[in-house]
């Protein structure tokens, strides 16, 4: 887990798969965006720094740096490829491989943060318009969604069939969406114990989310389907 905080706790926190705490990672400025690469590779966007630092899974020493001078927030991966969400550039893919960027999206969302890579489509979210978009390598949007339901969506990610989930951090809720956006339900809220979601994980081999708030607070839940 990435924590942003300029406090002695900020930096990357490592668990084991069953959550026992393992070691505290300090690093140098905040840490936003995470993304395993690969069972040796970790990437972590630090915006202060303009840069992404890859990290070596076993000792969490940076093995390199990418997108040095960009204000990188959050981040993916599909395959070879790491996506990043950069602030007044546009959505970057990258070769992890050789670091080349291979294209980068222009985006019309004033402050891009959260993006998501699901095989050949991008999500992303616009905080302040409330709405998920579904784009394609060539940036057209293949739809678009929002609902009352879905204020403030921050951090997404999706489900082995294509299930998409979004943090929800002004309306306190967990929405599920399907791939193609036509079909949504509110999946978890304040009932639920949540408060300001905004970072949220599937673990595939467990099928459950891993969803942390505003405050700290990191809940699993398991998903079961009909």
């Amino acid at each position: 887990m990435a924590n942003n905080s300029n406090e002695e706790n900020g930096g990357l926190h490592i668990f084991d798969k069953s959550g026992e705490y393992l070691k505290h990672v300090l690093c140098t400025s905040n840490p936003f965006g995470l993304a395993v690469i690969n069972k040796s590779d970790i990437a972590a966007s630090f915006y202060k720094e303009k840069l992404i630092k890859i990290y070596d899974s076993d000792h969490f020493k940076v093995k390199h740096v990418l997108l040095d001078g960009y204000y990188v927030f959050g981040l993916s991966v599909e395959s070879d490829c790491l996506v990043a969400a950069v602030r007044n550039t546009g959505i970057h893919f990258i070769n992890y491989s050789s670091g080349k960027i291979l294209k980068i999206l222009p985006s019309d969302i004033d402050l891009l943060t959260y993006v998501h890579m699901i095989g050949e489509n991008t999500l992303i979210t616009d905080y302040e318009k409330d709405i998920l978009y579904c784009r394609n390598r060539d940036g057209e949007t293949v739809w678009k969604y929002s609902s009352d339901a879905m204020k403030g969506p921050r951090n997404i990610c999706t489900d082995t069939v294509g299930n998409i989930f979004v943090a929800a951090f002004v309306s306190d809720s967990i929405i599920a969406i399907s791939s193609n956006g036509n079909d949504s339900k509110k999946l978890l809220c304040v009932q639920d114990g949540l408060k300001n979601p905004k970072a949220i994980c599937f673990s595939a081999t467990t099928s459950t989310l891993l969803v942390v708030s505003q405050t700290g607070t990191a809940l699993k839940y398991n998903l079961s389907y009909s």
